[in-house]
């Protein structure tokens, strides 16, 4: 029964000790081994236990030693699975999920269950080709996360809010084309301006959507300050590649008329979604306190695999002034 995206049985919201998810790719497998183990207590006090084991493929498993809400572990795993897809560059698809060992519910009804959150999970979770690639991959999970980091992660999660779905929906199989992801990841600037004057206190004189602020002069002070390494071949060149940004993010404010030419075409909106993607990457794990070297390294050869393909950054570079 449904009530208002409420899963309810018998009129009562599931309640288990357990969720396991596993997940594996679609076409090759996962490395390994890894694995990490670390507890976690809810709001509630209530004390639980997270495991994330990966040998070809991926499971993440948490269980409580009483009853927990359905809906709360669900939530708990999506949390975890959004931290890894940071470390990572992608989603790894979801084959199954399960709930158990419940003392109010039947296993038909933890069947039941997990069927229901697994069909409405959001198309976000469902990565594109081009961040499927093993180079976009910078952090090893079992590295560093724990109980504190994914704690400061769901507050950081829920603070930037719609600016957070942004990024996943960016990189995902199923949401708009090519130029209108890249087009939400460069405005998404403002906001990444907004976290770092309520967190850092930096940016003061910047004030995004008031007049006086531009999105040019967002991006210039991100890049300037975060972008260095992602953007460096740009930032050597010379060149006014900060104006085709705003040009084309100012595509959808015009019609087709005047629009004007100096945009991103489909290589290289494709090229800049990933490229910013790697820039508010580092910005919320320098926000986490994850420490640049456990990632530095990884990012410098993914950005130049980014550089080197197709020659789209060449070519772009070229074309503009």
């Amino acid at each position: 029964k449904l009530i208002f995206n409420i899963l309810l049985i018998n009129n009562k919201k599931p309640v288990c000790k357990k969720i396991t998810a596993t997940y594996q790719l679609n076409n090759g497998v996962l490395g390994g081994p890894l694995e990490t183990e670390f507890s976690y207590q809810t709001e509630d006090s209530t004390e639980l236990n997270i495991n994330i084991e990966q040998i070809g493929v991926r499971k993440i498993e948490i269980t409580s030693v009483k009853d927990v809400s359905t809906a709360e572990l669900f939530s708990l795993c999506q949390s975890i699975e959004k931290l890894l897809m940071l470390f990572e560059g992608r989603f790894v698809p979801l084959k199954s999920m399960c709930f158990s060992d419940s003392d109010k519910f039947t296993d038909a009804d933890l069947i039941e269950a997990g069927t229901w959150y697994k069909d409405r999970r959001l198309s976000c979770y469902e990565s594109s080709d081009f961040s499927m690639y093993n180079h976009n991959k910078i952090i090893y999970y079992n590295k560093v996360i724990n109980e504190k980091l994914l704690k400061d992660w769901i507050e950081l999660d829920k603070e930037l809010d719609l600016a957070s779905n942004v990024i996943f929906y960016g990189l995902s199989k199923n949401f708009a084309t090519f130029d209108i992801k890249c087009i939400f990841l460069i405005e998404l600037a403002e906001a990444f301006i907004d976290l770092i004057k309520e967190r850092k206190g930096l940016f003061s004189s910047l004030k995004p959507g008031a007049r006086g602020t531009t999105l040019k002069m967002c991006l210039d002070m991100l890049i300037t300050k975060y972008g260095s390494l992602v953007f460096e071949e740009e930032i050597q060149s010379k060149k006014d590649y900060l104006q085709i940004f705003v040009k084309s993010r100012n595509r959808i404010m015009h019609i087709k008329r005047h629009q004007g030419k100096d945009y991103l075409d489909r290589l290289e909106s494709i090229l800049y979604t990933m490229k910013f993607f790697n820039l508010y990457r580092i910005i919320i794990f320098e926000t986490l306190g994850i420490d640049e070297g456990f990632y530095l390294d990884n990012l410098k050869l993914s950005i130049a695999k980014w550089n080197e393909w197709e020659e789209v950054l060449e070519k772009f570079l070229n074309r503009i002034d």
